[in-house]
Formats: structure tokens, sequence, C-alpha cells
């Protein structure tokens, strides 16, 4: 073999191996045990108990406004939205607000990211769990053709 081609395989040989060393010690040097931080949101709190979040598009999101507007839950309402966009901020029953809609999403959004440790006077679990999400219903555990156990039959 020529002398040009022996040193040509050394020298790739020896190129690689800087590279995969140079790899291995860059990661082992930079790897970092970075701890993960785990937020408690009021949305994981609330996934956790069942509830779904709304997924509304703008006119979803304008009709809850304006049915817990007009529903038993109009105080609490009013004080949440007021306290999020300030007293100018109209909430009254049948009294029309274009911008309801949009601004019960806003605040759902910043609620629901609110950590649960954090909630406040109006920023609270129960608010979100009546204004922005639902209990899901658990479905029945009923297999077509067979009783349930235990039952007659």
């Amino acid at each position: 073999m020529k002398p040009i081609v022996i040193k040509g395989i050394a020298g790739t040989l020896g190129a690689s191996g800087l590279v995969v060393g140079g790899y291995y010690g860059i990661e082992a040097l930079s790897n970092e045990h970075i701890p993960v931080i785990i937020r408690n949101t009021i949305e994981k709190e609330l996934i956790k108990e069942g509830y779904t979040i709304f997924s509304l598009n703008e006119s979803e999101w304008q009709t809850k406004f304006e049915s817990f507007r007009d529903g038993d839950k109009l105080e609490a309402f009013a004080k949440a939205l007021k306290e999020f966009k300030g007293n100018s901020f109209v909430v009254a029953k049948s009294q029309a607000n274009t911008e309801g809609g949009k601004e019960l999403k806003n605040w759902c959004i910043a609620l629901l990211d609110l950590e649960k440790e954090k909630q406040t006077e109006n920023k609270t679990i129960e608010n979100a769990k009546n204004f922005c999400a639902e209990k899901q219903t658990p479905k029945p555990n009923i297999r077509q053709g067979n009783p349930e156990p235990g039952s007659a039959g």
C-alpha cells in the first residue's frame, strides 16, 4: 500500500475519533440536570377533577358570556370580569356588550394559567369551574349484551 493512502486512512480515523470524542465530551460537560418546574395551575387542577376547558369560537364565547350574564351567578361573574377589565366594563343582566365574549375568553385564559396557590378573591378555582369549563359526566361502563356484574339476569 502506498504511504499516501495509509496517511489518508490514519487521518480520517483520527479526525472521526476527535469528532466523536469531542461530541461525548461536550455532552458530558453540558449535561446539567436542569430542574423541571411543574406549575400547578388552575387548568391542571380542573382537568384532574374531571372538567373540560371550553374550546370555543368567537361567537360561542359571546353566547357563553350572554348566558352567564343572564344567569343566576351574575354577581360573581360581573365582579370577576370587572376586576380583570376595570369598572368601566359593563356586565349587567340583559345589557348588550359586544366585547363580552372576547373578554370572557381572555379572562379564562389568564385565570386557567394562574398557579393554584396564587388565587385571589375573584380568580378562583370555583369561578374557573363556573365560567371557563364544564364537568364531564362519566360514561356508563356497560357492554352491549353483557349484564353488569352482580346483576340478576
